[in-house]
């Protein structure tokens, strides 16, 4: 990462029905043409939104770390 990149961190917890459609609005986003590092911090979801994850996390420029549990947003 340098300086002509941006880093969007995104915290989910069981967001099956808007997750997909809410990364996918990340990328065509122009942030003033810098690069775009995408962090998605799953918080322990158990409707179906880790296995849509499942579809991104290998796909620059998305990054995706799991909690083994709900930890709350402060974690």
């Amino acid at each position: 990462m340098n300086a002509t990149t941006i880093s969007i961190l995104i915290p989910v917890y069981n967001e099956v029905r808007f997750i997909r459609e809410v990364l996918d609005r990340i990328l065509i986003v122009d942030f003033c043409g810098l690069e775009k590092d995408i962090i998605i911090v799953d918080d322990g979801s158990t409707d179906g939104t880790r296995e849509i994850l499942k579809d991104y996390e290998n796909r620059p420029p998305f990054r995706v770390v799991y909690h083994d549990r709900n930890r709350g947003k402060g974690a």
